[in-house]
């Protein structure tokens, strides 16, 4: 994605972030979905947006916090085959060619992949789609690069790991469905 230089001369028009007249607390899940609204514009200039760094940051830990219950799984299935882990890094691959994957992993990794799992398609979806917006900063001109964006991202996975799952496939769906919604606000 290209990013337009700013011009410092020219006085910026401000992006604003709203949440239907309801103010957002710290770590506050239940709050509505972030919009955004252009106000300042000046005459005859293009309209400029900035990133929405609030929700950048918050979605990055949302992220980070989902990645850890992953590895959480994977740490407990280890520990209970009688390996000790101090981190995953620390184990030596080989060691690991003949670990089973048991049931309470098994399940586990459904409920996170499931249908309100925090990395199942809907979710998911979710966050990359208010991640796009916020880095866009709710340029809806931006889109086709968002798009191209997000395709390559989901394109090297599947080189890395073979055709992608199913759960992959749903949630490239429902990214692109809602960036198209979006984009016909």
């Amino acid at each position: 994605m290209k990013i337009d230089p700013i011009n410092p001369l020219k006085p910026a028009p401000r992006v604003l972030r709203y949440m239907d007249n309801k103010k957002k607390k710290q770590g506050d899940e239940k709050a509505p979905k972030d919009s955004y609204i252009v106000s300042e514009k000046t005459p005859s200039e293009k309209t400029m947006y900035t990133r929405d760094q609030v929700s950048i940051k918050r979605l990055m830990k949302e992220s980070e916090r989902t990645y850890q219950q992953l590895i959480d799984i994977v740490e407990n299935l280890l520990k209970r085959q009688g390996y000790y882990v101090e981190k995953l890094g620390g184990v030596d691959l080989e060691q690991l060619e003949h670990t089973e994957i048991d049931e309470i992993a098994v399940k586990e990794a459904q409920e996170l992949i499931g249908i309100d799992g925090e990395l199942g398609a809907e979710k998911t979806s979710e966050r990359i789609f208010k991640f796009a917006v916020a880095i866009s900063g709710g340029d809806k001109s931006k889109l086709e690069d968002l798009k191209n964006a997000i395709k390559q991202g989901f394109e090297a996975v599947g080189e890395i790991i073979g055709e992608l799952p199913e759960v992959s496939k749903e949630t490239y769906r429902l990214v692109m469905e809602k960036l198209d919604a979006w984009s016909a606000e």
